[in-house]
């Protein structure tokens, strides 16, 4: 049954990845990915947690998948909230919103 969930949020992903290169500055893109992408790598995590963890130490490594799952569910909420969205960062971060300054600096650096 979760494995069924996890190839639906791959098809899910399948559609949302070049959907965010269509249309980038798309919020439903953006707060589709927030939700897909966390949930997506949790269940996929939970499947390493089941193969390769002794069953002795599931309990803590599933808390430890779920806290890393909701701290990265908050963040990609906060890009989208607060941010350019998640499209527009990661184009940011790769470089497609760089322009050179006067004086021959870039723009949107880490100290911006």
């Amino acid at each position: 049954m979760v494995s069924k969930w996890w190839h639906y949020s791959s098809y899910s992903l399948v559609a949302l990845i070049p959907a965010a290169f269509l249309f980038p500055a798309n919020p439903v893109v953006d707060y589709s990915l927030a939700l897909v992408l966390p949930f997506h790598s949790h269940i996929g995590l939970n499947m390493v947690v089941t193969d390769y963890v002794p069953p002795a130490m599931r309990t803590a490594a599933r808390g430890g998948v779920l806290i890393l799952t909701s701290v990265a569910l908050l963040g990609l909420l906060f890009i989208n909230i607060q941010g350019e969205g998640l499209v527009g960062t990661v184009s940011h971060l790769w470089g497609g919103n760089n322009k050179k300054k006067k004086n021959g600096e870039e723009e949107g650096g880490m100290s911006d």
